[in-house]
């Protein structure tokens, strides 16, 4: 029971000692909004996430993009004592212009 409660408490530390970002581009009007899962793994370690701002935003331009852990990834970082670690990426595009 001790070495159960050590585990835990071990993947509690790593799980809250994540990593995240923000960008934000005040000069871009706001738009839509998409939330996007990214999959990490050995509490964020290992694994590699590219995001093409112009596969999420028909506009190609993004007002804000956030990285970083919620509730949900949280919780399965936690439940696999930090194996796989995913992150939840949020991206608010830009209103798209008419064409000229």
């Amino acid at each position: 029971m001790r070495r159960a409660f050590r585990l835990v408490i071990i993947a509690t530390a790593l799980a809250v000692t994540s990593c995240s970002a923000t960008f934000v581009d005040a000069r871009v009007p706001a738009d839509t909004q998409h939330r996007l899962w990214r999959s990490f793994y050995a509490g964020g370690l290992i694994g590699h996430a590219e995001l093409d701002i112009r596969d999420v935003c028909a506009s190609g331009r993004a007002r804000e993009v956030r990285t970083g852990e919620d509730a949900l990834t949280l919780a399965l970082t936690i439940v696999t004592l930090g194996i796989y670690a995913p992150r939840r990426v949020v991206v608010t595009c830009g209103v798209e212009e008419p064409a000229p």
